[in-house]
């Protein structure tokens, strides 16, 4: 788990490495919205976490076991689908309006951190490559079974 983490942690340095050279707007906001969307954005197993226990009462060493995936993984900050919305808005932001402010480059490295972020799991878990949409995991009434993990 912790491997995974610092890959995570990584990837989101890798981001906003890569927008920050492209638009050279200040690092630290960039930053912070690349851990946002690359390493924080695993906050949302919370929901999955006390759905499965029914309560509040929280176990450090059985939320990292990740037991909770039983039948269902919501996991509702995993889609693509944001990170799409979020290119097409720095695209529109940045050449459609011809806006040379910060809105564009945040809205670009959070994108592209959430996809590095998608892209790693899909690499580690190997599920269906659907099922990183929140549309087919909704239509699938997010049952685990959906995901068709393979070995």
């Amino acid at each position: 788990m912790i491997v995974h983490e610092a890959v995570h942690f990584s990837l989101s340095l890798l981001a906003v490495g890569t927008v920050y050279f492209f638009s050279r707007k200040n690092f630290w906001p960039l930053w912070l919205a690349a851990l946002l969307s690359g390493f924080f954005v695993d906050g949302d197993h919370l929901f999955d976490y006390f759905m499965y226990k029914g309560s509040f009462n929280f176990n450090l060493a059985e939320f990292f076991s990740a037991s909770y995936f039983t039948e269902h993984a919501y996991v509702l900050l995993h889609g693509f689908e944001y990170a799409i919305l979020l290119f097409l808005a720095a695209f529109c932001i940045k050449y459609l309006w011809k806006k040379s402010g910060a809105a564009a480059p945040l809205l670009a490295v959070l994108a592209l951190s959430l996809s590095f972020h998608l892209i790693f799991d899909m690499i580690q878990y190997k599920p269906r490559w659907q099922t990183y949409f929140i549309s087919y995991r909704l239509l699938h009434n997010f049952e685990l079974s959906s995901f068709r993990f393979q070995p």
